[in-house]
């Protein structure tokens, strides 16, 4: 019977190891749509997490983020949404071409938005629980 209990102890271990492997090959590595745009209606938890600057700009590539929007997470309980212009928001921060990128899940897990033409934004975590924008685009980004 301990025997028979071990087996079955190592079955599990084995099967909840290939859980996360799994979850993402079912979604795979983003693709772009025909205009070069990564969308996704894949769940936060299993969001490509990392993406690589290959914007060519030398002043780098653009992440924005609205001033009427607060820079933690933890003070937005009254905040009213700006309107999602993003493309016109302020540029807080440029990174360099090969520059690694971390996806920002926060607490609500949102990962990506649509601006106001409907064009996807990724959300980057820019450290101490602030974030900005960058274009979900392959002339910007792409998955690492």
């Amino acid at each position: 019977m301990k025997k028979l209990y071990r087996i079955h102890q190592y079955i599990l271990i084995a099967s909840l190891a290939f859980v996360p492997t799994i979850a993402l090959a079912q979604y795979g590595t983003p693709k772009a749509n025909q205009n070069g745009d990564f969308t996704t209606s894949v769940p936060a938890n299993i969001f490509r997490n990392y993406w690589i600057v290959v914007d060519s700009d030398p002043r780098g590539l653009n992440c924005r983020w609205s001033p009427q929007l607060p820079r933690r997470e933890w003070d937005a309980d009254n905040v009213v949404w700006p309107t999602l212009n993003i493309e016109q928001w302020p540029v807080v921060r440029r990174f360099p071409k090969n520059t690694r990128l971390t996806v920002y899940h926060g607490h609500g897990g949102g990962t990506m938005l649509n601006d106001t033409r409907g064009l996807p934004w990724v959300t980057v975590d820019l450290g101490d629980d602030r974030a900005c924008l960058v274009r979900a685009n392959q002339r910007f980004i792409k998955p690492d």
